[in-house]
């Protein structure tokens, strides 16, 4: 055990994304079977998160427990969290009407599996924000550490496109990795400023899949750039106004 320690303590990154993607996609094949599978599959990251950092030590536990439980943050993130992805998706809702596809642009349904989603994606961000953005934050710097969680997020849900009735099935990947990077950023930029809060980026990560608005007319390809467009615009723009000073954190 303590050669596992010393070897994990070298590379804890490594570890957590070798276990997301392994715990995720060995599941993912049994989705065919029943949905129930691919909710258990959004725990990948949290179980490689809390694994990795059993295995660095009882300070990084502690600090993973830490922003997992951060609830107590000022009134005004919540808020934010809830209702950034509204403007942001009648952007993306808009793009598609400019070029032909006219509508009806209305709010988008929740069902109650939706719902059941909106408060189950804690498994990724326990992952993802919990443990992985902070430590690469902390070595490349909030752009690069940002975008390298997008890119690999977005690797993440890969195999996501091959299983048909997934919502990514028979959609581009490229425009979605922009998605999931603009997104990542974004979270970034919430989660630094609620002290590493998982509360609030669950928050966020679930109004984004549940709550907005979408364009009827558009086929999957159109809302899938005018997604990662939109995303990644303001994921950009916001993340410029944030970090124009300051420390990361």
């Amino acid at each position: 055990m303590s050669l596992l320690r010393e070897r994990v303590g070298r590379s804890p990154l490594i570890t957590y994304f070798v276990l997301a993607f392994g715990l995720t996609w060995a599941l993912l094949p049994l989705v065919k079977v029943t949905v129930v599978v691919g909710l258990l599959a959004l725990f990948g990251p949290a179980a490689a998160g809390f694994i990795t950092a059993a295995l660095s030590g009882s300070e990084s536990l502690r600090d993973l427990r830490e922003r997992v439980t951060r609830w107590r943050v000022p009134a005004i993130w919540y808020l934010v969290a809830l209702a950034l992805p509204i403007p942001i998706s009648l952007l993306a809702s808009a793009l598609p009407y400019l070029a032909g596809a006219k509508g009806p642009i209305q709010m988008q349904p929740i069902s109650a599996l939706g719902l059941v989603v909106f408060i189950l994606v804690v498994g990724e961000e326990i992952g993802w924000r919990g443990f992985a953005t902070p430590r690469l934050v902390e070595r490349y710097g909030r752009w690069l550490g940002s975008g390298i969680v997008g890119v690999l997020w977005a690797l993440w849900h890969l195999p996501l496109f091959y299983l048909p009735g997934m919502p990514q099935f028979g959609t581009p990947f490229a425009p979605f990795a922009g998605y999931t990077v603009g997104l990542s950023i974004l979270l970034t930029v919430l989660t630094q400023r609620t002290q590493g809060s998982v509360v609030i980026a669950t928050l966020f990560h679930g109004a984004v899949n549940t709550f907005g608005v979408v364009n009827a007319a558009a086929t999957p390809t159109m809302r899938g750039w005018a997604n990662g467009v939109s995303y990644l615009a303001i994921g950009l723009a916001i993340g410029a106004m944030a970090w124009r000073q300051g420390k990361a954190t």
